[in-house]
């Protein structure tokens, strides 16, 4: 695990200071990272990895398009609040909630298709890496974070 943190620290400084689009070259690069410690960690052959990561890219584009409508209502009610428009934050509070249930519909049915592709273990093994990864990620971005002293 210590090895996978100094690979990603050394192959994407300074990821963490740009935005997570997939037209970034360096999230470009950390997904395809991923990918790889993916077929390693699953052990999957050509066959379930041709399946696998064709059902992985789909589901990752379907996820962050749901991401992306977030991240725009999100601001479409930010404006709505600063400028005190009670009717335009009543509409985007529902499009919003709306929204993030999409989204956590996206995501299960993502998880059905994957666990249908991998089987009980590999699928089992998939969530502990997603978990593992994310904590990693995670650990770094904070060390990078300059301290802030107190006040």
């Amino acid at each position: 695990m210590l090895m996978l943190l100094v690979v990603i620290g050394w192959v994407f400084l300074g990821f963490f200071h740009m935005q997570a689009e997939p037209q970034n070259p360096a999230f470009r690069k950390l997904q395809q990272f991923k990918k790889l410690q993916l077929i390693e960690y699953l052990d999957l052959d050509d066959q379930v990895a041709e399946k696998f990561f064709v059902v992985y890219n789909r589901s990752q584009k379907q996820v962050e398009a749901q991401r992306k409508k977030i991240r725009q209502l999100t601001a479409r009610l930010n404006e709505a609040v600063r400028l005190h428009d009670t009717e335009m934050v009543r509409k985007y509070n529902s499009e919003l909630v709306q929204a993030h249930r999409e989204l956590n519909r996206t995501i299960e049915r993502s998880l059905t298709e994957i666990r249908q592709v991998l089987g009980e273990e590999k699928f089992a093994k998939f969530l502990i890496f997603e978990s593992r990864f994310r904590e990693a990620l995670k650990k770094l971005r904070d060390r990078r974070k300059p301290q802030r002293l107190p006040r």
